[in-house]
């Protein structure tokens, strides 16, 4: 059990540590997170595996918590990377992201977590304008 453990906190490391890396400045970083991400979400359970992260480790006071908690900084990066990747070309991202989105909006919106709902009206105004 705890070798199983042990390979969770490491995959959810390993998912923080992607998002974070692509909001890095070098190019080649980004290009390369981008595409770990890319490739991770086309694996069956994703989705529900990165929902699970952020229902386990985004709110300490939640029934489910396990440490450790997402720190404040990556919870902005998060949820920035999120936001930005909503209107992706692949389906199957584009579902893992809105599942990551909808778990973090029940906790941080609105108050830490305004520019959601803004966001969310316009994707919905481009796809229905047929920009997206």
């Amino acid at each position: 059990m705890a070798a199983a453990t042990g390979a969770a906190d490491g995959d959810q490391r390993w998912l923080v540590d992607c998002l974070t890396a692509t909001l890095d400045t070098s190019r080649d970083v980004r290009a390369f997170a981008e595409e770990s991400l890319r490739q991770a979400s086309l694996l069956p359970g994703y989705g529900a595996a990165l929902t699970k992260f952020i229902k386990h480790h985004w709110q300490e006071d939640e029934e489910n918590f396990v440490p450790p908690v997402v720190s404040s900084s990556e919870k902005v990066v998060i949820r920035q990377l999120l936001l930005t990747s909503l209107d992706d070309s692949h389906g199957k991202i584009r579902t893992a992201i809105s599942m990551a989105v909808a778990a973090i909006g029940q906790h941080d919106w609105p108050e830490d977590w305004p520019e959601l709902l803004p966001l969310l009206l316009k994707l919905i105004g481009d796809q229905s304008n047929g920009n997206g």
